[in-house]
Formats: C-alpha cells, sequence, structure tokens
C-alpha cells in the first residue's frame, strides 16, 4: 500500500503494509518535487501537460519506493475540493440538490463521497460530503494507466487527518496554509466536517503585511471561522484550540497561532509509525490517515472514540467504475503474469465489484451483506492471498482468460459480482465449470445479463441454484452455475 500526500510545496509519500487491523509504515520520504496542478475551482479542464506530469509523479513514487503491485491512494489538500459540508438530509436527492446549490455544478461534473453521518438525538441526521471535480479524478485515473498504477483512492487531506487522529468523539478546528492557499476545518461528531477557504491567510498574503496588520486579519478570520462553525454545529465548545499545519517558525511568529494551538497528537496504538520521528507524527498524519479506510470504526473495540450515532465510512471520491476498472485490470495482470509461467489458469478469481453510489449507500447495506462486501473489497496484499494456485494437471483447458471476459463482456449496470470462480475440480464433468454469486437492485437486469450468457457459445446449460430477495433491503441475491461450451476450440 502507497500513499502520496500532493502538497503544493512538496510530496509526502508512505509504503506500508495492514496486517491484522495493524498499520505498519515502512518507509516515509518527503521529494521537493511538486506535483499538484496549479487550478482554480474556475478550471473546467487540465491539459495534458497536467497529465504528464502526474504520469511522472507516479513513475518516481514507483521508483523510489520500488513498488510493484501496490495500490496507490492518493492525498489532496482541502482546497482542491469544490465542497466540504455537513448538512441535514432526507436523502440521496437531498444530497445531490445541496451540492449543486453550493457548487454551482451539475452533478455529472462533479464526484463525491460521504465520509460521515451523525444522528445525534434529538437531531435529524446529517451527511458529510467531499466533491471533487470529475475532470480532475480523469487527469489522475488517465497518468495512472500510463504507469500501470492501481489506482485505490483519492481523498481530502482533513479526512485523512481526522482518521489517523483515530478519535471522531471529538471537537476540533484546524487551520492549513500554504504559500498561495489557506483552509480553515471544522470537525464536530454532532454535526461532521467542513471546510472555509481563506487565502487570505496564506503563507503569501500574511508576508505581504506588517506584524500587526497580519495578527489584526489572523484574528479577524479565525473570528469569522468560529462563528460559521457555530453556526453548522448545534452545539460547539467556545475558544476551542486549533491545530495549525504550518511550520513552526510561522506559529512562532503570530501570537494568535501561539495562544490557540493545541498539543501535538500522536498516532493510535494500531499505528506502528516505523521511522517516523517521535514528535513529527502529526505532520505524517494526512498522508498515513488514509490507508486506515479499511478498518471498520464502527466495531465494539473503537466504541470510546467514535460515538453511537455515528458511522464513519470512506472520503474516496474516485467513482465506481474507476475502481472496479482498477481492480479489473489488476487480476488481470496476475492471469497474463501466471500464463506466462506456463500455468494455465487460477482456479479462484476474486473479483471486486463495488455497488454504485445511490444504489447501496453505507448505512443501508444489510449486516449480512456488507460484510460479504466488505471481504470483497480488501487491498490487493488480502485478495493475492486468496487467489489459490491449482496444480498444472488440474487447470489444462480451463480458460480462465476467455471465461472472465465473457462473464464481464454484457455485465450491465447494477449487476455485480462478489465471487466467481472458474474451473472444475474434475476433467470430465464441465457441468459446474462457473460458479459465481452476484447482487442487484433490479431483478429485469438480472434476468438479461442471464439471457445473454445463455446466447453466448462459451457457455450452456446457465442454471441458477437460488435466488433471494433481502427482507430488510429489497436487493436480489442470487448464484450461477455455468457449464463449458464451446471455448478455446
Amino acid at each position: 500500500m502507497i500513499a502520496v500526500y500532493l502538497r503544493p510545496d512538496s510530496t509526502q509519500i508512505v509504503k506500508a503494509k495492514m496486517k491484522k487491523g495493524t498499520l505498519t509504515v515502512q518507509v516515509n520520504k518527503t521529494l521537493p518535487n511538486v506535483y499538484l496542478p496549479d487550478m482554480s475551482h474556475d478550471t473546467i479542464s487540465l491539459g495534458d501537460d497536467v497529465i504528464d506530469s502526474l504520469a511522472d509523479m507516479f513513475a518516481t513514487v514507483k521508483n523510489v519506493l520500488k513498488a510493484k503491485k501496490d495500490e496507490f491512494y492518493l492525498v489532496l489538500p482541502d482546497y482542491m475540493f469544490a465542497m466540504e459540508d455537513c448538512f441535514r438530509f432526507d436523502g440521496e436527492s437531498d444530497i445531490r440538490t445541496h451540492i449543486e446549490n453550493g457548487t454551482h455544478k451539475t452533478i455529472d461534473t462533479l464526484c463525491y463521497s460521504k465520509p460521515i453521518i451523525t444522528a445525534p438525538e434529538p437531531q435529524q441526521q446529517l451527511v458529510t460530503v467531499c466533491v471533487i471535480d470529475r475532470f480532475l479524478i480523469d487527469a489522475f485515473n488517465e497518468a495512472a494507466k500510463r504507469e500501470k498504477i492501481q489506482l485505490a483512492s483519492i481523498e481530502s487531506a482533513g479526512i485523512s487527518f481526522l482518521r489517523a487522529t483515530g478519535i471522531f468523539a471529538k471537537e476540533e478546528l484546524s487551520l492549513y496554509s500554504f504559500e498561495d492557499h489557506a483552509t480553515f476545518i471544522g470537525y464536530s461528531s454532532n454535526g461532521g466536517l467542513f471546510k472555509m477557504d481563506t487565502p487570505e491567510l496564506s503563507l503569501h498574503s500574511l508576508s505581504a503585511l506588517n506584524d500587526l496588520e497580519a495578527e489584526q486579519q489572523i484574528r479577524q478570520y479565525m473570528i469569522e471561522f468560529e462563528a460559521s462553525a457555530h453556526q453548522t454545529f448545534e452545539y460547539l465548545n467556545q475558544d476551542l484550540p486549533y491545530t495549525f499545519m504550518m511550520s513552526p517558525e510561522v506559529i512562532g511568529k503570530y501570537p494568535a497561532f501561539q495562544e490557540r494551538q493545541s498539543a501535538p497528537q500522536e498516532f493510535p496504538e494500531y499505528i506502528r509509525p516505523g521511522h517516523i520521528p517521535e514528535g513529527m507524527e502529526e505532520d505524517w498524519m494526512c498522508v498515513v490517515g488514509t490507508l486506515l479506510q479499511s478498518i471498520d470504526f464502527n466495531e465494539e473495540r473503537f466504541e470510546e472514540v467514535v460515538e453511537n450515532y455515528q458511522t464513519i465510512a470512506s472520503g474516496n471520491v474516485l467513482p465506481e467504475e474507476i475502481k472496479v476498472s482498477s481492480k479489473r485490470y489488476q487480476r488481470m495482470e496476475d492471469l497474463t503474469k501466471y500464463s506466462k509461467l506456463g500455468i494455465a489458469a487460477l482456479l479462484l478469481i476474486g473479483i471486486v465489484e463495488g455497488v454504485a453510489i445511490g444504489i447501496i449507500s453505507n448505512v443501508q447495506i444489510p449486516k449480512d451483506l456488507q460484510t460479504e462486501y466488505d471481504a470483497a473489497r480488501r487491498d490487493s496484499e488480502d485478495i493475492d492471498n486468496e487467489l489459490k494456485i491449482i496444480k498444472l494437471a488440474n487447470t489444462e483447458n480451463e480458460f480462465p482468460l476467455e471465461a472472465y471476459s465473457a462473464m464481464t463482456e454484457d455485465l450491465p449496470e447494477g449487476v455485480h459480482f462478489t465471487s466467481l470462480s472458474i474451473g472444475s475440480s474434475s476433467k470430465q464433468d464441465n457441468s459446474k465449470w462457473i460458479k459465481a454469486k452476484v447482487i442487484t437492485d433490479d431483478p429485469l437486469k438480472f434476468q438479461d445479463y442471464v439471457s445473454s450468457l445463455s446466447d453466448k457459445p462459451e457457455f450452456k446449460d446457465v442454471s441458477i441454484p437460488s435466488f433471494n430477495t433481502d427482507t430488510s433491503s429489497g436487493y436480489k441475491t442470487a448464484e450461477l452455475t455455468i457449464a463449458k461450451g464451446k471455448v478455446g476450440e
């Protein structure tokens, strides 16, 4: 697992591994190179030179960290996001309307995530959204494809930092200040997270003023931000301390920063910081925190640091089609590699098919289906451990590449695999050549898919041993068994 925090002044990179709920940092480095696109929220597209620069970033990080099949998790400064806000909602349509009204852009030009949902009584439930322009996501995806990188996630620094602290039952104010940008972040377990971009507090803006003017400007915008925070959060303590993400020299120059600075934060016990120096952990939280997305913070062991009315999820803004495409590419790379070694097939293919935003949300999937879905979405190392290579004698003439291609060729949107196995344990019995489990919200799409499979010459006798409806959600789950047809002839 590789995390990259693209700052406007440098690039932080981390290589780590997750095992049994503990993240171990193996390598951490700061590159002087700046790869972050220089853009404003009025930008509508990025040129080839930006994609070239991002491709160079992937290539450089891959070389420095000696990466092979590692997934890449990217973290971007919060000012790059068109919106980070928390608000009351009744359904997905409310969320989309709020985003369009707040950004003045249509939802199809944006990507968004819902990392936090909270419902403290007697308040209506609130959702936190992180929204980013789609063209920016497409640029990162194109650059990753060029370098054959498996792009797993793009998150905001504010969400990643919060996750790295390991505490969600709290109130927290932060200020991220760079040369030409500055952003306030407000967080409360009773409401969620929101941002306020304040370029007036950028390092360049402050340096252009004399010390007294700069001090007055800092205090003025802190008052404005805190007033906004009190309006956003129904309950918020007065005079909260701040986490200032800037150099100690800048903090020491202005009394307003010194008076409100919080104590340095440390990693929780399930993060092993490796060579990150003691006392410097806070400086690495933005890049490390994104690698904790696979942890379920709603488990009982986190009950002291997460309120029982909170749901903590991923802030990953990658669209489902990019996540699925990235996983498919990695699986096909694995299959190709084994074919070159002379091994005919992998009998078990771990397929990760994400459920589209708007079909199954973080709080709507039944617990048993969520468990199955989460198990399918482990990072690539865990998935690879599940891929079983059977002896050559048992895999002759199983044609996994052809079968996989035929199975996914006409897979409709809204129908997703939770598992797929190819190959019969008996060469004489090809009646169960393929076994698959699927989940869908639309039985008509599933019927069309089965009809499509039945028409393919590669398959025959497509049967459905079980077809069930989950009573709590209405989603359909089914098992497919397919006999081998004319394949490899």
